[in-house]
């Protein structure tokens, strides 16, 4: 349960606010951290929040780190790309692991309805496995949805680049062309605060918004959400950008924000 809310200020400036609860079947705690800051010698800058598995999403969240600290330098665009492709590849994996663990077989075998005997030989399977089969193989399983709920949001700006908005799933990825987006199971209300405070806006400011408001705006959606939806809650991670320097709030200031 989370609820991770970003918006773009201006060609500059961005800022990121998450809640901080997370929660097991037996209790819940108030200390996720579930936005990751990252910059970059080449002077980009990126907030990632990820809703989802914790799991999941902090492994995707690590190897995102390590192939960006590879490249000499990169755009928004590059890190949404290199995200989703980690993703799909995550999701791949598990994908064929829940295969040869479930039914025995691979991922070819799972196309052409064929499986192999303890002695080599082949035969076909039955329809009624071959569609528990096929919907393991697209990720339509129960068990694969799951785990692979949710996505990413990435915000972010790199030299001579207006900000950037991402979203990422495990599938595929797509620029936000709205100054804000919000993703995870508080999004309803949070929505309605960041929809309402942009509609009140008149066009040219919706590109020169004013810092302080906007931050307010962040904070004071992820309240809304945590007022109202199960699961969503704790002491906010506040996050924002100028230019190319990353400011993340201590709790204690984050707590009287």
């Amino acid at each position: 349960m989370t609820v991770i809310n970003a918006l773009i200020f201006d060609e500059e400036t961005g800022g990121m606010v998450a809640d901080s609860q997370s929660s097991t079947p037996y209790r819940k705690y108030d200390i996720s951290r579930k936005v990751l800051a990252i910059e970059h010698p080449c002077k980009t800058v990126l907030l990632i929040g990820g809703s989802g598995k914790s799991n999941i999403l902090s492994e995707a969240s690590t190897r995102l780190k390590y192939n960006l600290t590879q490249l000499d330098k990169y755009k928004v665009s590059d890190a949404a790309d290199i995200l989703t492709k980690i993703c799909t590849e995550m999701k791949r994996t598990t994908i064929d692991e829940y295969l040869q663990n479930t039914f025995g077989i691979n991922s070819n075998t799972a196309l052409n309805g064929m499986a192999i005997t303890n002695d080599g030989k082949n035969f076909s399977l039955d329809q009624q496995l071959k569609s528990m089969i096929i919907e393991a193989y697209t990720g339509q399983s129960k068990n694969i949805q799951e785990q692979f709920q949710g996505g990413f949001i990435v915000l972010g700006h790199a030299p001579q680049k207006r900000v950037g908005l991402y979203w990422v799933g495990f599938n595929d990825n797509s620029a936000i062309s709205d100054p804000y987006a919000s993703i995870g199971s508080g999004m309803d209300e949070s929505d309605r605060v960041l929809y309402k405070f942009i509609k009140s806006l008149e066009r040219d400011q919706r590109k020169n918004i004013d810092f302080k408001e906007g931050m307010e705006t962040l904070i004071r959606a992820t309240n809304a959400s945590s007022e109202i939806n199960q699961g969503v809650g704790g002491v906010p991670t506040i996050n924002y950008f100028k230019k190319e320097k990353i400011t993340t709030l201590k709790e204690d200031e984050s707590r009287l924000a």
